[in-house]
């Protein structure tokens, strides 16, 4: 069967019967192609949560900031935790690694190690489309219009 003629069999069903009886091609075609909203089988996973300067900041102590800030390292920790970059982040640990004591070293890879769930996470998902489902994909309303021609000239019927 060609595509025109799978079109015609399917707007034989009952749930195609008041568009058939408008004529309403562009309403056929969108009903033919849309795709229906279905849970989304792949579960939420877990994200590295985004770095930011105050939780960085919140690792360490006044006196390890201090003097940070004394080996003019502020602009690239800043760099660092704003780009999210946490190889750059334990770089840079490794750098001031006489600096830091072991307990700020600990915060800071709980900090690089701490997850959130995936806020881009969809729970529902485009499933597929009586078109798709069909085999012949994208259908317009000039193949709609085409195939209620073969309906009714054909009469072909459920």
């Amino acid at each position: 069967m060609n595509k025109i003629e799978i079109i015609a069999q399917e707007l034989t069903n009952s749930q195609y019967s008041e568009l058939v009886t408008a004529q309403n091609y562009p309403a056929i075609a969108n009903l033919l192609n849309a795709k229906p909203l279905i849970d989304n089988p792949t579960p939420q996973s877990n994200i590295p949560k985004p770095l930011s300067l105050d939780a960085l900041y919140s690792c360490i102590t006044r006196e390890e900031g201090l003097q940070i800030s004394q080996h003019n390292l502020l602009d690239r920790t800043e760099r660092v935790a704003n780009e999210n970059n946490r190889p750059g982040l334990l770089l840079l640990v490794d750098m001031l690694d006489s600096i830091l004591s072991t307990q700020s070293k600990t915060n800071i890879q709980n900090l690089i190690d701490e997850e959130i769930l995936d806020p881009e996470y969809q729970p529902q998902i485009p499933g597929t489309s009586k078109a798709e489902e069909l085999s012949i994909h994208s259908v317009r309303d000039w193949e709609v219009q085409l195939a209620l021609h073969q309906v009714f000239e054909d009469g072909i019927t459920e």
